[in-house]
């Protein structure tokens, strides 16, 4: 089982549900969770399954200590990010995954 997630508002929704229609037609051995930035989430409801679930960014952060500690710290938020960037930068780049194509062969 596979489990994949998105997020997006619901100006978005449509290209969400394409994905999932998308996921569908090449697999079943999948879960994808869609959180909604927006207050779309009860109205999509009706779409869910077990493959597909919804989520509601306000449920998710008024349930979640750490990100209600990462929205209420500006300090806390961008260090996270900052680390996040600097481990991308030095681990996942296009360029790094050239290199070690190249240095394989």
């Amino acid at each position: 089982m596979v489990n994949l997630c998105t997020i997006s508002d619901g100006n978005f929704l449509t290209k969400g549900l394409s994905l999932y229609e998308s996921l569908l037609s090449t697999s079943s051995n999948f879960t994808l969770h869609y959180l909604l930035t927006d207050d779309s989430h009860e109205s999509v409801k009706k779409y869910e399954n077990e493959k597909l679930k919804f989520y509601s960014y306000k449920d998710v952060c008024e349930s979640n200590s750490t990100l209600n500690q990462l929205k209420e710290s500006q300090d806390l938020s961008n260090t996270i990010g900052q680390n996040a960037y600097k481990d991308f930068k030095k681990n996942y780049t296009w360029e790094l995954r050239a290199k070690k194509m190249i240095n394989s062969l």
